[in-house]
């Protein structure tokens, strides 16, 4: 968390890793709100491959818990766009290698 401060980013990413990765921008945009000398400006969040909210029973509601601590969210299925979107969270189908291959092989088939 230290070296994070220190550094001062321009902008964070974080990939998958959901436990370790929100609690960490959590953190970090805690520690930021009140140590101004450690970063001029709080760094845009970005978070890639959104969590499976829609495994979760009542998982949508954790979306708008995350628009408090993510600017933004890749995610790989085509269908979480507009859930996340829905919830406060803005988001970017960034696609996804299996789904792909299968679009791919569709296509051949046809």
């Amino acid at each position: 968390m230290e070296a994070a401060l220190l550094f001062k980013p321009h902008v964070v990413v974080t990939v998958d890793s959901k436990g370790f990765s929100f609690r960490f921008l959590k953190q970090l945009r805690g520690r930021a709100r009140y140590d101004q000398q450690a970063l001029v400006s709080l760094p845009p969040h970005f978070h890639c491959v959104a969590p499976s909210f829609w495994a979760w029973k009542g998982g949508e509601k954790i979306l708008k818990a995350l628009s408090e601590f993510i600017d933004h969210v890749f995610y790989i299925l085509p269908f979480e766009e507009e859930v996340c979107k829905v919830h406060g969270l803005a988001a970017t189908f960034v696609g996804h290698p299996m789904l792909e291959d299968v679009w791919e092989l569709q296509s051949v088939q046809t």
